[in-house]
């Protein structure tokens, strides 16, 4: 489980920003938390508000930046540039960008630290903290560090014992995480942790959010619209759990109809809605269908996945094309002990700001441009606001900041 990240001289964060999931005091314990194999207090849910242009989607962008790096980069050629940015003016260009992320796995929890320019990993370092019978220990697995004297990598790592097919050209390598690199080689912690990355699901890309995600006019090999479909073909299970829930929202709405074909040597496939017409079904081109469904088929991807694994989605304005009620229930989906067993994690940007009446405060981060360009994140519990509080009222008058100021 997510426990917590942050993030500095990152985009428009030139200061450190912290998004922490963990709850050292709960008025009353709700199903807006859980409680992690190793005794954590957690939320499952955290969401982001703000004005336009405050930093709202570039906090979001850092877990799926983080999994790039974890679990894409060493399949990338070692000359690829990492697809990161610093803050984008002053001194802070010439300085590393700093991430960092705790989670849960397997009753421990990871650390890991990371320092980068978009040409090199400066420095990587990955601790863990165990649970003994009287405290908590903590010890540095790796750290992989840069020397620029040496032109090279200084890496001690004798607490990981890194497997013998990684070798030291590969080790030098400055595009990729270690842990990433070592599960190729058969590293079996690496393979947990990677697996653990491997279950973050997000719309949210480099540039932003993910746009044009389902077309009807796009489905070949190369595309999103593909991606969902050939899913969705893959994944019956899910697909059947996807139109149940698209029949809840959708009038008349009965199954998903997907098949493969090829043409002159390219495979496409070939989609369609059955819908009840009349009381008559009758299977209707994707053209067709409205924007909220093709939306609702791009997320319920990502969720129904991360609700069976128990993994984190990162989804930023998750509620465009949706009326507000269907948001708030995909949202309820990881609020319920019955539609989320596994306790996954909802990290998400919004401006349907109706959604706050049904958080508490330690849920609520709040993103803000000050006037010097900098972007800021604070979590709602550190104003000291009270927990029976109008959150939604009090944000919409402005009480907490994070509004625009258009006078």
């Amino acid at each position: 489980m997510l426990h917590s990240f942050s993030v500095e001289n990152f985009y428009c964060f030139a200061e450190e920003a912290f998004a922490d999931f963990e709850v050292r005091q709960v008025e009353n314990l709700s199903n807006l938390y859980c409680i992690s194999p190793a005794g954590t207090y957690l939320s499952k849910i955290g969401c982001v508000i703000g004005s336009n242009a405050s930093g709202k989607t570039t906090i979001l962008k850092g877990l799926p930046f983080l999994k790039w790096l974890i679990v894409d980069a060493f399949l990338f050629d070692k000359s690829f540039p990492i697809p990161v940015f610093p803050f984008f003016a002053g001194r802070n260009k010439k300085l590393p960008i700093k991430l960092s992320v705790s989670f849960e796995l397997d009753n421990t929890l990871y650390s890991l630290f990371l320092e980068l320019f978009q040409n090199k990993i400066f420095s990587e370092e990955l601790k863990v903290k165990s649970k003994t019978k009287k405290n908590f220990t903590q010890k540095t697995l790796y750290k992989k560090q840069w020397i620029k004297e040496d032109n090279q990598y200084a890496i001690k790592a004798t607490k990981f014992k890194l497997p013998k097919g990684l070798d030291k050209d590969l080790l030098q390598r400055n595009n990729a995480a270690l842990i990433g690199m070592a599960k190729h080689f058969g590293h079996d912690l690496s393979e947990k942790i990677v697996s653990y990355w491997e279950n973050i699901y997000s719309n949210v890309t480099e540039s932003g959010r993910s746009q044009d995600t389902i077309s009807p006019k796009n489905t070949n090999v190369l595309d999103e619209s593909w991606k969902t479909f050939d899913f969705y073909l893959n994944n019956p299970k899910l697909k059947q759990e996807a139109e149940k829930l698209l029949s809840r929202f959708d009038i008349g709405f009965d199954s998903l109809f997907i098949f493969k074909e090829q043409t002159e040597g390219i495979t496409k496939l070939k989609v369609g809605i059955n819908h009840y017409l009349d009381g008559q079904l009758t299977t209707l081109s994707l053209t067709h269908a409205s924007e909220g469904t093709k939306q609702l088929l791009f997320l319920l991807k990502l969720i129904l996945q991360a609700l069976e694994r128990g993994g984190v989605v990162v989804l930023d304005e998750f509620e465009s094309s949706l009326h507000p009620d269907i948001a708030l229930a995909l949202f309820h989906l990881f609020v319920s002990p019955e539609t989320n067993p596994n306790n996954a994690q909802l990290f998400f940007g919004t401006h349907n700001h109706r959604i706050l009446a049904d958080l508490d405060k330690y849920q609520i981060f709040i993103a803000e441009k000050g006037k010097n360009g900098h972007a800021s994140l604070f979590r709602l519990d550190e104003l000291n606001v009270r927990p029976d509080e109008n959150y939604y009222a009090k944000y919409i008058a402005g009480v907490y900041g994070g509004v625009p100021n258009i006078t």
